[in-house]
C-alpha cells in the first residue's frame, strides 16, 4: 500500500496536473487507533502494565549491540532486555532498555511465544508495544496480531503524526500536520487505492479519483503539491519506521 500512495502523492508533486472538483466533501473514517497526545497513550499504557503483570520477575536475558544483534555482554550504544514478569496466562513479559542510558526503549510487552524471548523481531511480540526515545519521549506503537502489524501510530513532538490500520482486505492511513489537522487520508482494498487530501485547515483539497492534468494557474496548487509532498515525505520516513 505504501508504493502505490507514494507513487501517487509523487505524480502530485512533480507533475502539472488539472482539478476537476468533487461534487461534495468525501466522509473519511473516525480515526480510533491512537489519541492525538502521546502523553495520553503513555497513561494508558500505564495502566495496561498494571492489568498486563500478574507475576514480578526482574531479571535481564539479553544484551544487543546497536543493530540490534546478539552480544554475551553489555555494548556501548546498544541495548538490554529484561524478564519483568508473567501474564495471567504463563507468558513471558519483557521490556528493552537503553544501554547508555538505562532508560526504557520499549514498556513492558508480550512475548507470543518462549522460544522468542530473546527475538529483537518485533513480530515476535503478542498485542501492543511502543517504544520511546532515550530522553524518554513516547515516539510510536505497533500492534502485533499473530505475527503481523494490524494497527499503528507514530508521533512527533508529542503529537499523533501518522496512524495505520489494517482490517480483513483493507488497509487505511491517517497522517497530520504539526497542528492537529487532517493532512491524508489514504485506503487501500483489492489492490485499488484511494487518496486524500487536506490542508492545514482541515479543509479538503483533492482525491485521487479527481487527479487528470491541472493548470499551474489552479487556485488551490499551491496547497495541494504542500500536502502532497509532506505526505509523501512523511510516508518514506515514518513507514518504514513502523514496519509497514
Amino acid at each position: 500500500m505504501k508504493k502505490m500512495i507514494a507513487l501517487a502523492c509523487l505524480s502530485v508533486v512533480l507533475q502539472n496536473f488539472a482539478y476537476a472538483a468533487p461534487a461534495t466533501v468525501p466522509k473519511i473514517p473516525v480515526q480510533t487507533v491512537a489519541p492525538a497526545s502521546a502523553k495520553t497513550l503513555a497513561a494508558q499504557s500505564d495502566l495496561a502494565t498494571k492489568q498486563l503483570i500478574k507475576q514480578e520477575e526482574t531479571r535481564v536475558v539479553a544484551f544487543y549491540d546497536a543493530q540490534w544483534q546478539k552480544s554475551d555482554m553489555p555494548v556501548q550504544g546498544g541495548y538490554y532486555r529484561m524478564l519483568v514478569g508473567k501474564t495471567a496466562t504463563g507468558k513471558s513479559v519483557i521490556q528493552d532498555f537503553y544501554q547508555d542510558t538505562r532508560t526504557k526503549q520499549i514498556d513492558p510487552s508480550v512475548i507470543a511465544q518462549e522460544l522468542e524471548l530473546t527475538n529483537s523481531d518485533t513480530r515476535a511480540a503478542e498485542g501492543r508495544v511502543i517504544w520511546y526515545t532515550p530522553m524518554g519521549d513516547l515516539s510510536k506503537f505497533v500492534w502485533v496480531q499473530t505475527g503481523s502489524i494490524t494497527r499503528a501510530a507514530h508521533y512527533n513532538n508529542g503529537q499523533l503524526q501518522m496512524v495505520y490500520q489494517r482490517l480483513p482486505n483493507t488497509e487505511r492511513i491517517w497522517a497530520y500536520y504539526p497542528n492537529g489537522k487532517l493532512l491524508a487520508y489514504s485506503t487501500a482494498k483489492n489492490k485499488q487505492s484511494k487518496h486524500y487530501l487536506f490542508d492545514e485547515k482541515g479543509q479538503f483539497l483533492i482525491d485521487s479519483n479527481h487527479v487528470k492534468n491541472i493548470p499551474d494557474k489552479h487556485p488551490k496548487i499551491d496547497s495541494i503539491r504542500q500536502a502532497a509532498s509532506m505526505y509523501f515525505d512523511m510516508l518514506n520516513v515514518v513507514a518504514p519506521e513502523l514496519g509497514i
